[in-house]
C-alpha cells in the first residue's frame, strides 16, 4: 500500500487540471505572460479546446459571431416547360364514284372511325397529341362504289403533327388492291 504522502501530488495534480477546467470554462486562458498569439481571422468554426482544459460541462455557446456571408443560392435549374399539346385534323371525303365509305384510323393502341355517305359527304376527326411529333398511323376502310362493288383497303404510315394541320385520307389502286393512307392537304 502507498503512503499518503505520495497521494498528495496527484491530489495537487487534479485540483489544478479542475481550477484551469473552471478558469477556462470563464474564459480565462493560461497564465499572463502564456497568451496564444492572437487568431488572425474568424473562419466559422471553431477549434477543440485542449484534451486538458475540455470538461464534462457543457460548452458555452461562442460569445462571438460570425459575419460569415449569405450561401450564394446556388442557380436551380428552371424547370423545363411543358411540351405543348397540339392537334391536327384527319379527314375523310366522298370521292367520285363512291357511295359511302367508312374508314378506321388507329394511332397506337386507339382507334376512330369516320364515316362518310351522299347525305353527309364529309367527317372530320380531331386528334390531340400530347407534343408535336411523328405519330405512326394504320388504316382500314370499306368502300361501297355507285356500281355496286365493295372495295377494302388498308395502309400505314406516319404523320408529322406540328399543329393545326389536316391530314386528308386517300387511296391509291395499284396492282388490283387499294392502298390507303393519310396526306397533308
Amino acid at each position: 500500500m502507498a503512503s499518503s504522502s505520495n497521494r498528495h501530488p496527484i491530489v495537487l495534480l487534479g485540483a489544478a487540471a479542475s481550477l484551469i477546467t473552471v478558469l477556462s470554462f470563464f474564459g480565462v486562458r493560461g497564465w499572463p505572460g502564456s497568451e496564444p498569439p492572437a487568431p488572425v481571422a474568424a473562419t466559422g468554426t471553431v477549434a477543440p479546446a485542449p484534451a486538458a482544459a475540455q470538461s464534462t460541462a457543457p460548452a458555452p455557446s461562442p460569445s462571438r459571431t460570425c459575419a460569415c456571408p449569405d450561401p450564394t443560392p446556388s442557380p436551380s435549374p428552371s424547370p423545363s416547360p411543358a411540351p405543348a399539346k397540339v392537334s391536327c385534323v384527319i379527314e375523310d371525303r366522298l370521292g367520285e364514284g363512291q357511295v359511302a365509305e367508312t374508314a378506321t384510323v388507329r394511332f397506337g393502341s386507339k382507334e376512330w372511325g369516320l364515316t362518310v355517305d351522299e347525305s353527309d359527304p364529309t367527317d372530320r376527326l380531331t386528334l390531340r397529341f400530347s407534343h408535336a411529333g411523328s405519330y405512326r398511323y394504320t388504316l382500314t376502310t370499306k368502300t361501297e362504289t355507285s356500281d355496286g362493288d365493295t372495295v377494302h383497303g388498308v395502309g400505314d404510315g406516319t404523320i408529322a403533327c406540328r399543329g393545326g394541320q389536316t391530314f386528308q385520307l386517300v387511296g391509291d389502286y395499284g396492282g388490283g388492291q387499294l392502298t390507303v393512307s393519310l396526306a397533308e392537304a
